[in-house]
């Protein structure tokens, strides 16, 4: 047996300890960036992406939280119920990433089209400056952007409200650069969490499976076909993503690792039930 059953135990509950504190860590960038964008909501339509992430750092870390109390009383059917939802999580997860990173690999062209649309709206002018002064930033390129515009610059363009006139030394850079640089930290930062905690759970999963297999009822241990299926589901999701994303090479390279990700754990699930029938058999 690869993974004995009391260091199972015990890396089990550290490896789901670590998915909680993750969870945590996304509902926080979750609630940040949609703190952020709470009051442009007719320019940056995106409220679905960051409520969408705070919902799944709430059920990885409750699910998580579940596992260590399953991991800690050894208890069969938690960590089966454990199981499933984690292959159900792996593909939302996965799902979720290729989202994220395909909006970086188009955030340019976007985040330019959403703010050059809200600038040249006259009814967007008042939440437009109310961005400008969250996001510490000036028109769309500069303060050059109100060249023709007013006969000064607003006062959310400038550090201090004093020196306001049209070419203002202290004045913000363009709001294009600012949003693009905030919403690619943003989400690299979520993406490359979901890919750590996509990469844990198949470290976890290769070890807790001798915990879920019965100690004395080999002919219960699920055969290796069906933990292929399992393992492989999320591939169902993988499919469809590489052939819609064959424009956009990051998006193209998520989805064809998608794929591999979902060959290895079911690799690890099978291995892991075919060594646990082996010894019972023996």
């Amino acid at each position: 047996m690869c993974c004995p059953e009391f260091i199972a135990k015990y890396v089990l509950f550290i490896a789901n300890l670590v998915f909680s504190l993750a969870g945590l860590a996304i509902i926080r960038l979750g609630v940040a960036v949609l703190r952020n964008l709470r009051d442009l909501q007719d320019i940056l339509p995106v409220n679905a992406l960051p409520i969408g992430i705070i919902v799944l750092g709430c059920i990885i870390f409750i699910i998580a939280f579940l596992a260590c109390c399953g991991a800690i009383k050894e208890s069969r059917c938690m960590l089966i119920t454990y199981s499933i939802f984690m292959v159900i999580l792996v593909a939302v997860k996965i799902y979720l990433a290729i989202v994220v990173f395909g909006f970086l690999s188009d955030v340019t062209s976007t985040i330019t089209s959403w703010v050059t649309t809200a600038f040249n709206t006259s009814s967007l002018r008042d939440v437009y400056h109310v961005m400008e002064a969250l996001f510490n930033c000036c028109g769309t390129t500069g303060p050059s952007s109100y060249d023709g515009i007013l006969s000064q610059l607003p006062p959310s363009c400038c550090a201090s409200p004093v020196d306001n006139t049209f070419y203002a030394p202290n004045a913000f850079p363009g709001c294009t650069t600012r949003l693009i640089d905030y919403f690619d930290t943003f989400g690299r930062a979520i993406g490359s969490v979901l890919i750590i905690i996509i990469f844990l759970e198949l470290v976890a999963a290769r070890c807790h499976a001798p915990l879920t297999a019965p100690r004395n009822a080999p002919q219960n241990a699920p055969p290796v076909a069906v933990a292929y299926f399992i393992g492989c589901l999320p591939f169902v999701f993988a499919a469809p993503a590489c052939r819609a994303s064959r424009r956009t090479a990051i998006r193209t390279a998520l989805g064809c690792g998608q794929g591999f990700i979902s060959i290895i754990f079911a690799w690890f699930l099978s291995h892991s039930y075919s060594q646990k029938r082996r010894g019972n058999i023996a």
